[in-house]
């Protein structure tokens, strides 16, 4: 008997990737501090590129029946996880609190206006 009624599906795959990724990047000492000095717009990339990656994966697996889902996958299925994945990693990185350090990193950083270093 299964102690959780919850179906491995795809899509909630997908989520709990978006989660998983935006809990590593705040949590995980030495790679929080780092991410954390990054400009938003790197950090941003850095994210969409992961998720892009580990989505794709997910698709991959079920494509070759690594993974058995109820209904047929397709390009819809794949931009439904990608979508599910983004969302679920938002929704965890701005209700998770963030560490002391990560905040300390983000005050520090260098803010770029226009291409160019601020000086002020």
């Amino acid at each position: 008997m299964n102690p959780v009624p919850i179906e491995l599906t795809p899509h909630f795959l997908a989520s709990l990737v978006g989660v998983l990724l935006s809990l590593s990047f705040t949590y995980i000492p030495g790679w929080r501090v780092r991410y954390a000095e990054l400009t938003s717009e790197i950090k941003s990339l850095i994210m969409l590129g992961c998720l892009a990656v580990a989505t794709i994966v997910l698709y991959l697996l079920v494509k070759f029946g690594v993974l058995m889902p109820t209904q047929p996958v397709n390009v819809w299925t794949f931009l439904w996880m990608l979508y599910l994945a983004l969302t679920g990693n938002q929704i965890t990185y701005k209700i998770s609190p963030q560490p002391t350090d990560v905040r300390t990193a983000k005050a520090q950083r260098t803010p770029i206006k226009n291409g160019n270093l601020d000086a002020g």
